[in-house]
């Protein structure tokens, strides 16, 4: 009865998870979806810090950062479907990872985009690749 009991309460906490996650995301999930992009809970803690996989992301792909933007940071498991990351010749399947996402606070004075989200393994602090819907 102890066992079963263990069980059905763990199943909880995992649905309990996964409905706050989906709701509590401030990822645009609709878009990433369409560039193949999925995101799960994570089961375990994240191996660098926040700011950490953001000094990365700055370091790896600034020239596509303005310099006056919000950072929104989420730890997630993250797959996609579509391709191999363009830093590393591996395909993201459940990867641990941060994604950063700079969004510009100041007009644009030239062509560039509006919010650029950076995918950041957070076990090795290795920007993997960078996207951007709008």
């Amino acid at each position: 009865m102890k066992t079963k009991y263990i069980a059905v309460t763990a199943v909880a906490i995992l649905l309990g998870s996964l409905a706050w996650f989906s709701d509590h995301t401030q990822l645009e999930r609709q878009a990433l979806a369409t560039d193949g992009i999925t995101l799960d809970v994570p089961d375990h803690d994240p191996q660098i810090a926040q700011s950490d996989a953001i000094a990365s992301a700055r370091s790896a792909y600034g020239d596509l950062i303005s310099k006056e933007t919000d950072v929104h940071v989420e730890y997630c498991l993250v797959s996609n479907t579509h391709l191999t990351s363009a830093k590393v010749n591996r395909r993201l399947e459940r990867t641990p990872a941060y994604i950063v996402r700079f969004t510009r606070t100041t007009p644009s004075t030239g062509p560039s985009v509006r919010v650029v989200h950076v995918i950041v393994d957070a076990s090795s602090g290795e920007a993997l690749q960078a996207y951007s819907n709008q």
